[in-house]
């Protein structure tokens, strides 16, 4: 079995029966089930909301996991399908924005300052307010970094597919 059909029964909205799936009753707020695999592992954990990885904290490392898949269809959660619509899409983004930093315990760190600019960064480049993330706004300059960033990911995506 691999992840894009083990996340199809987690549990989603609209299935016939609620309870029909992988559940966790005692998940906490922000928490959610991650499924990953690697190699011909599938590995189903309870972690934060936008631990793509499945390493318990959601980082800069899962960022650029779900940006470079961002608007694409038929990816998992290690890509960056955190709601396992089959799409990365803005509401992915919002809820890694809204973990940032947080770990699977709860605990939450410091977040660096290039790490929030980064962020910002790219929610403004998709129409997101970066006070999702604080009160980060990015400098004129960053936009155009941003952009050539996002063509040349987009690019690399292509020539990939």
């Amino acid at each position: 079995m691999d992840a894009a059909n083990c996340s199809t029964g987690s549990n989603k909205a609209g299935a016939v029966d609620t309870l029909d799936g992988i559940i966790d009753s005692g998940k906490h707020s922000g928490a959610a089930i991650g499924i990953a695999t690697s190699g011909d592992h599938v590995t189903i954990r309870p972690t934060r909301l936008g631990d793509l990885n499945l390493d318990g904290a959601v980082t800069i490392s899962d960022f650029i996991d779900l940006a470079s898949n961002f608007n694409a269809v038929g990816k998992t959660w290690q890509e960056g399908d955190l709601n396992y619509d089959g799409s990365v899409t803005i509401s992915d983004f919002i809820d890694l924005a809204s973990n940032f930093n947080a770990t699977y315990a709860g605990a939450g760190s410091a977040v660096s300052a290039d790490d929030v600019q980064t962020l910002a960064s790219f929610a403004s480049s998709i129409g997101v307010d970066p006070s999702i993330i604080g009160s980060a706004v990015p400098e004129p300059g960053t936009m155009s970094l941003l952009a050539v960033g996002a063509i040349g990911l987009m690019g690399r995506r292509r020539r990939r597919n």
